[in-house]
């Protein structure tokens, strides 16, 4: 009985022993942590925000166009003589921080945002299943007022606050969900709600290297005004070099979180939707160690 103790104790610790050196053997083959690069192609899906954001020292400049409503036919020739225009500047301060600055036709608004990478995808042995990205802009309307309406400064100012969670799922296909809350200090209380809730959902397949078809949705909750509409949006993303090229048809004619999410009035299903395109051009200002 004493052999056979000793005879199983040895027989058990060849085999600890062993698994010992077998774990750390894939220890030492398991591939680094690696970032999932590429979640989607650029900065913005269509009107959303993406979990991208600038390479470091990297400067991006975007000018997009959104045209009227395709449905008011030749005598505007489909929208194209009342296009909104939007310039967007944005700097990669690092690999987590990126602030920029923006202009929109539509109401003469002006912006300032930042978007901080809270976690980015990975593979290896630190693996984390999800890109997250909080997203805050400020905004300032600067149309002129008619005047019976009191035009203090404080009514033109309006945020926004977005957590966006994005995933690379297979080379082909990305998805992100973005929960958001949009104040405006400004509306006609009669109709419409100072705080907006919403829910964005946005998606990306590939089709080839250098082209991939879009979509997002942005799902308002809770107390919202119903003269608006929800904002539905699809199109593609043709990359060439250092330019990537969007071409879309929604039902928001804005291009910015308050306009898309809160004002709204295109509707599929009337054919009231809204052709545009976005061009967006990257200049490396500086070298990241």
């Amino acid at each position: 009985m004493r052999k056979f103790i000793i005879n199983i104790l040895w027989v058990a610790q060849s085999f600890l022993l062993g698994q010992s050196v077998l774990l750390d053997d894939l220890v030492e083959l398991s591939p680094p942590s690696s970032m999932v690069k590429d979640i989607f192609k650029g900065t913005r899906i269509i009107n959303l925000q993406s979990v991208e954001l600038p390479n470091p020292g990297v400067f991006q400049f975007i000018i997009a166009h959104r045209f009227g409503a395709v449905n008011q036919g030749l005598y505007t020739l489909f929208g194209l003589d009342e296009a909104e225009i939007r310039f967007d500047f944005q700097y990669g301060q690092n690999e987590k921080i990126a602030y920029g600055f923006g202009r929109n036709s539509y109401e003469k608004t002006y912006e300032i945002f930042t978007k901080v990478r809270l976690r980015h995808q990975k593979m290896g042995k630190q693996r984390f299943p999800v890109s997250v990205v909080y997203y805050t802009s400020v905004f300032i309307d600067t149309e002129e007022t008619g005047p019976t309406m009191e035009n203090y400064f404080q009514n033109r100012l309006s945020y926004v606050h977005q957590f966006i969670v994005g995933k690379k799922i297979s080379k082909y296909f990305s998805f992100e969900v973005a929960p958001t809350f949009l104040h405006r200090n400004f509306v006609n209380q009669s109709t419409d709600f100072n705080d907006t809730y919403a829910i964005g959902l946005g998606g990306r397949l590939k089709i080839n290297n250098w082209v991939t078809f879009n979509g997002e949705y942005c799902l308002r909750v809770g107390d919202f005004s119903k003269d608006f509409n929800n904002s539905l949006s699809i199109g593609f993303d043709l990359e060439t070099g250092g330019h990537v090229f969007q071409f879309h048809v929604t039902n928001s004619q804005g291009m910015f979180e308050r306009a898309y999410i809160s004002e709204t009035r295109g509707e599929w299903k009337t054919g009231v939707l809204y052709f545009g395109f976005n061009l967006s051009r990257s200049f490396q200002l500086k070298i990241s160690n």
